[in-house]
């Protein structure tokens, strides 16, 4: 007998005529009068492990309404009954647009360079707001500084009074150091001249749509003086169609999503010998799963463990993997890695692929070098000494001759 009717399937409509008749019970019209009510929840066992007393009252039970007391100068009482003011939380993106555009737009210079130690995931979107204002500077577009103050601080720079040449801005270095890490977006939609250092971490969607300039995040020192850290979260570098992203430690899911032309280099690697047969590979790898899917274009270099369920729909582009058969990640390990039905080859590579190694390992040490990390960088520029043994490359089918996405 075969099951393919609709009535040959299970029919939830019982279990939802039985939630409504518990609820009924209970004394209320629908589920919804429900939610939130932990009052109406009581333990039943484990009293002697643990007390939940404190979790089954209703949140305004527990919340303390009591005015917060301010003394004014004449020694009189007043009251606030609102919760503290905060200030936006990507107020910081256009702080920085201003004091970028007000000092070189007054003060013609070639490079600008804006520090911050104090940067905090409350901080979102850091330098996005800044190309913006590149652009429109640069294009010399007839606009209004400022926008109502909608998504942070309303921009207080204005157009330099005396003739200048917008097509030329300065390079400008934005750098989070002391361990910062920004919140979610920073670098999104970055473009020239605007580099991003950042010595610490960071959150989700950096450098997400970059079409130019750099983003590199680099480990920081912690209070014990270690360098720790330089990671990033979900869907690095989503859609970037240019420019170049770096960093130093791992990624969590869905780097490099839909990537369309930009570099991107994954420094984080693999620790001890990898044991693929415990499953769940994406818990022990340096990026959490999903690299490259959708790729059409760019080049990506990963030193460590790419994770499970790469390359899916991956149309164009290379990805250079560095084998260590010594921790377990040889050949064997990428075709586990492979999405399913992924169309891409694993092979070796050629005298094209080390121009692209060169100047992706070459420009990642340089970035060590910036950051002190002599020794780590004298250990990128080692892996071209034997780069054939130690790279391969992913590719689509039909793009295993065509050598055209390369560096010219």
């Amino acid at each position: 007998m075969t099951f393919n009717q609709p009535a040959h399937f299970c029919n939830f409509s019982g279990i939802g005529q039985g939630v409504r008749e518990i609820v009924a019970k209970l004394g209320f019209e629908n589920a919804q009068s429900i939610v939130g009510r932990s009052d109406l929840l009581t333990q039943s066992s484990h009293f002697e492990k643990i007390d939940l007393t404190e979790m089954l009252i209703r949140a305004e039970t527990a919340i303390d309404n009591t005015p917060i007391p301010i003394l004014n100068p004449a020694s009189r009482t007043l009251t606030i009954n609102r919760g503290p003011l905060h200030r936006p939380r990507n107020a910081l993106t256009t702080v920085i647009s201003n004091l970028v555009m007000e000092s070189f737009t007054h003060d013609p210079q070639d490079a600008v360079l804006f520090e911050d130690d104090k940067v905090t995931p409350v901080d979102r979107a850091l330098g996005t707001h800044l190309t913006g204002a590149l652009t429109r500077y640069r294009n010399n577009w007839s606009w209004q500084p400022g926008h109502g103050g909608q998504g942070g601080k309303q921009e207080t720079w204005r157009q330099p009074s005396v003739t200048t040449d917008n097509t030329s801005v300065p390079t400008t270095l934005l750098r989070f150091a002391s361990s910062s890490v920004p919140g979610n977006g920073l670098g999104a939609y970055n473009a020239n001249p605007v580099h991003i250092l950042v010595e610490g971490g960071a959150q989700d969607g950096v450098a997400k749509g970059i079409s130019s300039g750099r983003v590199s995040i680099m480990k920081g020192y912690n209070h014990d003086g270690n360098l720790v850290d330089g990671s990033v979260g979900k869907s690095l570098a989503y859609g970037g169609t240019g420019g170049l992203v770096i960093v130093q430690g791992n990624a969590d899911s869905r780097a490099c999503i839909r990537l369309s032309g930009a570099d991107v280099i994954l420094g984080g690697e693999i620790m001890k010998p990898l044991n693929d047969s415990l499953g769940f590979i994406g818990a022990r790898s340096n990026i959490k799963g999903f690299l490259c899917e959708y790729m059409t274009s760019g080049r990506v270099l990963v030193l460590g463990d790419p994770g499970p369920w790469m390359c899916a729909g991956m149309t164009g582009g290379v990805l250079y993997l560095r084998l260590m058969p010594h921790l377990n990640f040889d050949r064997a390990a990428i075709q586990r890695r492979l999405a399913k039905g992924a169309k891409v080859v694993t092979q070796e590579v050629g005298d094209t692929d080390l121009n692209n190694l060169r100047e992706l390992l070459t420009t990642y040490a340089d970035e060590l070098k910036l950051s002190h990390q002599i020794e780590e960088a004298e250990k990128a520029l080692n892996l071209l000494m034997d780069w054939k043994n130690t790279f391969v490359r992913v590719v689509p089918f039909g793009q295993q001759e065509d050598q055209r996405f390369a560096t010219e």
